[in-house]
């Protein structure tokens, strides 16, 4: 896991934990390029959690469509396209919402 920290004009600075790793994305061990497929769904995530703050009407589930899902495509031999890492991702934005929210309750 990593810890992100993100600037929000009504909640001030949160600190988000991620998934960094291929355990944390759940990908498949030993094989070629995991670790890079790792990386890459880090940082789409965090593009993610930073649209929705820029596009407040933009939901969890369109931003894991439109930002998070072409990495998974791109990085299917590593398991990204399996259900695992989609739905990691999808709670992940879920949770950063109820952060914004100021529903510090999960």
């Amino acid at each position: 896991m990593k810890t992100l920290e993100i600037t929000t004009k009504s909640r001030g600075t949160l600190k988000v934990e991620i998934p960094s790793n291929v355990d944390d994305w759940q990908l498949y061990h030993g094989v070629k390029g995991a670790s890079q497929a790792a990386s890459a769904l880090t940082a789409a995530l965090t593009r993610a959690m930073k649209a929705m703050l820029k596009d407040g009407s933009l939901c969890a589930d369109r931003a894991v469509c439109d930002i998070v899902c072409p990495v998974c495509s791109k990085f299917a031999s590593q398991g990204a396209s399996d259900s695992e890492p989609i739905h990691t991702a999808e709670h992940y934005l879920r949770t950063f919402v109820r952060q914004l929210r100021g529903d510090d309750s999960f």
